[in-house]
C-alpha cells in the first residue's frame, strides 16, 4: 500500500511538474522582452545547456536592433514534434530574414535551441535564412 502511494505522488508531481511548465510562447516572449529591455545577463536561462556551454545565446547591441526588426510584433505559429522539440515559425518573413526558432524541451522547460539552430539554419545574402 505504501508503495502505491509513493508510486502515485511521484506520478502526480510529474505530471504537475509538466503541466506548470511554461509553453513555448511564453519562452520566446520572454526571451524577446529581456532582449528588448537589454538584460543580456538573464538570456542564459532561456537557451538550451549546449547552446550556452558554446555561447551562443549571448547578443550585443549592434545585434539587438536586427533581433527586433525581425521578430517584434511579428506573429508566429509553433509546430511541435512530440513532446521534446518545437519550433516556431514567423508569419511574416521580413524579406526572408526572421529565421525559425527551434526549442528543445530540457529539464521539464522549453529552452531555445540555438546549436540546433547553428546546424540546421544558414543564412545567405541579404540576411536571408533557407534550410540546410
Amino acid at each position: 500500500m505504501r508503495n502505491i502511494l509513493l508510486i502515485t505522488s511521484c506520478l502526480l508531481l510529474t505530471l504537475s511538474s509538466v503541466a506548470l511548465a511554461e509553453p513555448v510562447e511564453d519562452v520566446f516572449d520572454a526571451y524577446r522582452n529581456a532582449v528588448k529591455n537589454r538584460q543580456y545577463s538573464s538570456l542564459a536561462k532561456y537557451a538550451t545547456t549546449e547552446s550556452v556551454r558554446k555561447g551562443y545565446h549571448g547578443m550585443k547591441d549592434f545585434q539587438r536592433a536586427n533581433f527586433l526588426k525581425c521578430f517584434d510584433n511579428n506573429p508566429y505559429n509553433v509546430k511541435y514534434q512530440g513532446k521534446t522539440k518545437a519550433t516556431i515559425y514567423f508569419k511574416e518573413s521580413r524579406n526572408g530574414t526572421a529565421n525559425p526558432h527551434m526549442f528543445t524541451r530540457e529539464g521539464g522547460e522549453w529552452k531555445i535551441d540555438f546549436v540546433k539552430m547553428r546546424r540546421r539554419i544558414i543564412f545567405g545574402r541579404g540576411n536571408k535564412w533557407r534550410w540546410r
